[in-house]
């Protein structure tokens, strides 16, 4: 039995073995095959088969079996950026549903989740720009705050000080 490793992106997981425990098998695209050309069934318990399908007849107990498509564009939005307006793309992880564990057939239940856009695209950006700006707006405004009380404080000093 192996138990406890990483094999997330491999369909043909470096440890070759019939019982995984505690193991990952996630992969990046939903109904992606475990073993290909090898129908030899085996067990697993624990395991994370994201995106993952164990070979026929193969055991599944408690394990993760949700089919997810990543980072879908699902919609966009014109946002305010400085003086200039610019359409930012809205993007979700779509959930397909999950392997039913006794049959392996998925159990069809799409919903989508909202993600942040993927790391290094024009919309990532302008979503760090938006978030810069709210942290200004911020900053300015607890400084104003700070020099509303100060310029309040000032003559009480001055008046104990007499």
């Amino acid at each position: 039995m192996t138990k406890n490793k990483n094999f997330s992106g491999q369909e043909t997981p470096s440890i070759i073995d019939t019982e995984y425990e505690s193991c990952n098998f996630s992969q990046p695209v939903p109904g992606t095959q475990l073993f290909p050309g090898d129908d030899t069934p085996r067990i697993f318990i624990d395991c994370n088969l994201v995106n993952a399908l164990p070979p026929a007849g193969s055991t599944v107990r408690r394990c993760n079996t949700t089919q997810v498509r990543r980072s879908l564009e699902v919609g966009e939005e014109v946002v305010r950026v400085g003086d200039r307006d610019a359409t930012v793309k809205r993007y979700a992880d779509r959930i397909l549903g999950r392997l039913n564990p006794e049959t392996l057939a998925l159990e069809a239940k799409q919903r989508d989740i909202p993600v942040d856009p993927p790391e290094g695209t024009r919309d990532a950006r302008i979503r760090d720009l938006e978030r810069e700006k709210a942290e200004q707006v911020a900053k300015e405004a607890e400084i104003a705050e700070r020099e509303t009380v100060l310029r309040d404080e000032i003559p009480v000093v001055r008046e104990v000080i007499r």
